[in-house]
């Protein structure tokens, strides 16, 4: 593993027209992360460390909108006016180098940044805090995100940790169901390999209400099967209605929809309640398939209420497929 002298010095010397001071590391041993920010009551100072990622974390860092092409984007810690965070267009990271402003001891700024980030500062010294550990990183941030949630990016660094102990502190937090509840959550879905279990847990264990339903999105955005798996549950056999209605629409929003346009007849078959068929037949209408404007049109043909086929109809004619202004006319 590379030191982090090495990847700040990599980082300056590609951000060496941008900035005319190097970043100035002050090391600093013997104490614990959380030692050193209860001992430090300075007016304004930028501490730093670094941990290992999670698993196909795509690397984190500044940019600008008004960057020309080919121009490669830096982190300024004494000018931190623009966006933050990853895109699909950066390459993953090893690790994650936390920099945390403190005031008084309070942090009011913690920005995680990826292995290829050049961070710099003008007149600034960021104090390193050596071989701070997953586990101690996890354990603070999740007392951050208690209090702040992303007010201060304490939530989103730590769904970045690596280990199942930051996925378990995310469901910790949803389950105290603060104001950053349903963040929590929403991380918990964003954490593809370990995330879906604490996902499932919390259905069970979190009352009806909003911030269970919030599951529905997290686990939509998920990449395992089995966060597909337990959508499908939800929609098929949620015990909360508003739930299952919930779960039937983000079902048309997954990444794999091979399966869904059976399953969701099958949901309008077995069920006489209004609200479940008009969300089956939004969501179809929401899927964009020809499989799935063909069972629509079969909505419309087949031995359904009234009101069902008329909302199929409904959604087929808001349709721009020629194709199916053309089955339409036909039709009618």
């Amino acid at each position: 593993m590379k030191s982090i002298r090495s990847y700040l010095v990599a980082g300056m010397m590609a951000a060496v027209n941008m900035a005319s001071d190097a970043l100035n590391i002050e090391n600093i041993t013997g104490q614990s992360l959380t030692q050193y920010v209860e001992g430090n009551k300075k007016e304004s100072q930028w501490i730093g460390y670094q941990v290992v990622a999670a698993e196909n974390t795509t690397s984190m860092c500044c940019w600008d909108e008004g960057l020309k092409d080919g121009e490669s984007a830096v982190c300024d810690l004494s000018d931190l006016t623009g966006s933050y965070g990853s895109s699909s267009q950066n390459g993953l990271t090893e690790n994650i180098r936390v920099f945390v402003n403190l005031k008084q001891g309070q942090a009011q700024k913690i920005i995680p940044m990826g292995d290829a980030c050049p961070v710099v500062a003008e007149g600034i010294t960021v104090d390193w805090i050596e071989d701070v550990s997953n586990q101690e990183s996890i354990t603070w941030l999740a007392q951050q995100a208690e209090a702040k949630g992303d007010d201060n990016g304490s939530l989103y660094t730590l769904a970045m940790h690596q280990g199942q102990a930051a996925a378990y502190a995310l469901s910790v937090l949803a389950k105290k169901q603060g104001e950053h509840a349903n963040s929590a959550v929403f991380w918990l879905g964003q954490r593809h390999n370990d995330g879906v279990p604490f996902l499932k847990g919390l259905l069970s264990e979190l009352p009806q209400g909003e911030l269970r339903k919030s599951i529905n999105f997290a686990l939509s955005q998920n990449k395992q099967p089995e966060a597909l798996e337990a959508l499908y549950g939800i929609a098929r056999n949620g015990a909360d209605q508003s739930q299952q209605a919930d779960a039937i629409f983000w079902l048309s929003q997954v990444q794999d929809k091979g399966e869904v346009v059976p399953f969701l007849m099958s949901i309008l078959k077995d069920s006489d309640n209004k609200e479940l068929s008009e969300k089956v037949i939004f969501s179809l209408s929401q899927l964009n398939m020809d499989v799935a404007n063909n069972a629509l049109f079969d909505i419309l043909k087949g031995d359904y209420d009234r009101e069902v086929k008329k909302k199929a109809l409904f959604w087929l004619s808001q349709s721009d497929d020629d194709q199916v202004s053309e089955q339409l006319a036909a039709l009618l």
